[in-house]
């Protein structure tokens, strides 16, 4: 890591870039004076001195002699612990105090989000955090880090529903998540396996698009908790349906309920889903 990126690390987490700098030369050179230290960071002397008042408070910087006045940095290992460890409960205190805080009205909005790391990271707080219901809609080949967390919520005796494409996750089974095969059958066709949508104790929701670009959208708008959560029960109910009296739906509508989708679909069927129905229906598959 370049001294660039060690001094925007330090601005992260609340250093000015003057501490920043000046902290980082202090370590590099083990112990020195104002001077010292200001020509070796590149700043100037005048406001050195200031700059190493604001980390004597921080506890990032402490003299060891008088005369000559002469500083060394606090070792990594002990100040950032330290740092960790303050922040930290200050989050936990600030968490705590405002849930005495009532909101003045409902805040309505969907965050959008197209970095991959934090997408899985929003879904894995709210699985995370979810005590009573977890509905799932998606692929049998989730991120492992999102099968792993609906299964631990599973563990904990939060309800888990998953509708899928492809055959059931062992992983998920075997820790009591309830699961159907999309439409009966779990056949990946269209762009639905392309899609995770989850909702949580009816609080939030999630829809990920995973491929071909990343993005996802969440949101704890009733609206929108209601429209996904309502979606994916209806895919259990189908998936149900398709269990009991497959074969006359299928008669009646075609394969992949083709004859039903055609007339109404928003967009073409795909050439992967044509060929499905045609072989389904020449007794291929």
């Amino acid at each position: 890591m370049s001294q660039e990126q060690i001094v925007g690390d330090l601005v992260d987490i609340g250093f000015s870039e003057h501490e920043a700098r000046l902290y980082l030369a202090l370590y590099a050179l083990g112990a020195g004076t104002a001077y010292e230290v200001a020509k070796a960071a590149s700043l100037p002397v005048p406001n050195t001195y200031n700059v190493i008042r604001a980390l004597t408070a921080r506890n990032a910087v402490k003299a060891i002699s008088q005369r000559p006045a002469r500083y060394v940095a606090v070792a990594p290992a002990e100040l950032f612990a330290k740092l960790a460890s303050t922040m930290s409960e200050k989050c936990s205190s600030i968490v705590e105090s405002l849930k005495k805080v009532e909101p003045a009205s409902e805040v309505s909005f969907v965050d959008i989000i197209v970095d991959k790391s934090a997408i899985v990271a929003r879904v894995r707080s709210i699985i995370e955090a979810a005590q009573k219901q977890i509905i799932v809609k998606g692929a049998n080949d989730l991120p492992e880090d999102i099968l792993e967390a609906i299964r631990s919520a599973a563990l904990r005796g939060v309800q888990c529903l998953f509708v899928h494409y492809g055959e059931a996750p062992e992983a998920l089974t075997s820790a009591g998540v309830l699961c159907w095969p999309h439409e009966g059958n779990g056949i990946r066709l269209g762009m639905g396996a392309d899609y995770l949508t989850i909702c949580c104790d009816f609080e939030n929701a999630l829809i990920y698009r995973m491929d071909p670009d990343t993005e996802a959208a969440y949101s704890e708008n009733r609206s929108f908790v209601y429209m996904t959560s309502v979606m994916i029960r209806h895919e259990i109910y189908l998936a149900e349906i398709m269990a009991s009296f497959g074969s006359q739906i299928e008669e009646r509508f075609g394969p992949g309920l083709y004859d039903l989708r055609k007339p109404f679909s928003m967009s073409p069927l795909g050439a992967a889903f044509e060929k499905y129905v045609n072989e389904r229906r020449q007794g291929a598959v």
